[in-house]
């Protein structure tokens, strides 16, 4: 993760708080228990401050986030406009979708609009998670491609919105 202001808060990082704060997350709903408490044993609980940089275009792509609460703007930099927001990713929203699929690079900037709580997974750990357990894998991918969805969906409405085209 290329914010090396993100913040562990040790008030949420016991074991019991975590996997509620995960079991309660959109992005688990309707996995299996065990495939839950794997993910629970490697959740990291993090913390942005508004204005903070979460990570940017390019950067190494090495985590998945379960936005809790607040919200994160995913944004492109254009040299004539500077930053364009693409999509709002609020709470109970996943943040991070580059982190499964090679060069592993991220495909947008991504910074805090509001203090923001989040559950951050390794991306390497979730890979050899997924390689060991197939059907542990087979869910997460369907999940991310899901999340992959939504982004394509996102930069298209706001290129429809900038340029007024539809089809």
């Amino acid at each position: 993760m290329e914010s090396a202001a993100a913040s562990v808060d040790p008030m949420n990082a016991e074991p019991q708080a975590l996997h509620a704060q995960l079991t309660n997350h959109p992005f688990v709903q309707g996995m299996e228990s065990s495939h839950v408490e794997m993910m629970a044993r490697i959740a990291v609980p993090v913390h942005f401050a508004e204005g903070e940089q979460v990570f940017h275009q390019g950067g190494k792509a090495d985590r998945l986030f379960l936005v809790l609460k607040g919200c994160i703007a995913l944004e492109v930099y254009n040299a004539d406009y500077g930053p364009i927001p693409i999509q709002m990713v609020e709470s109970g929203d996943v943040l991070g979708s580059s982190w499964f699929v090679p060069p592993y690079k991220w495909n947008f900037d991504a910074k805090a609009v509001r203090e923001t709580d989040a559950l951050a997974f390794d991306g390497k750990t979730l890979l050899e998670m997924c390689d060991r357990q197939l059907d542990f894998g087979y869910d997460l991918m369907k999940r991310m491609a899901s999340i992959v969805d939504q982004r394509l969906n996102a930069a298209r409405d706001h290129l429809q919105d900038v340029y007024g085209t539809s089809r």
